[in-house]
């Protein structure tokens, strides 16, 4: 998934600076970010109360 080409600029001192990447490697990084942090929030809010459907349901049709 992770990219494997490695092309990078470096400075006058041949330190790395950045990272140059086609646009097909870039888009499956983003992809692979934003599930990460899909499984982040996932993890947070385990936790929290939920409520039954049917009880939204009620609710909802209530408001009507």
């Amino acid at each position: 998934m992770i990219p494997k080409k490695e092309l990078y600029l470096v400075d006058n001192k041949g330190n790395k600076k950045a990272v140059v990447l086609d646009m097909k490697d870039y888009k499956k990084l983003l992809a692979h970010l934003e599930d990460l942090e899909d499984v982040k929030y996932v993890k947070e809010h385990m936790a929290d109360e939920t409520v039954p459907y049917d009880i939204v349901r009620k609710r909802l049709r209530r408001k009507k």
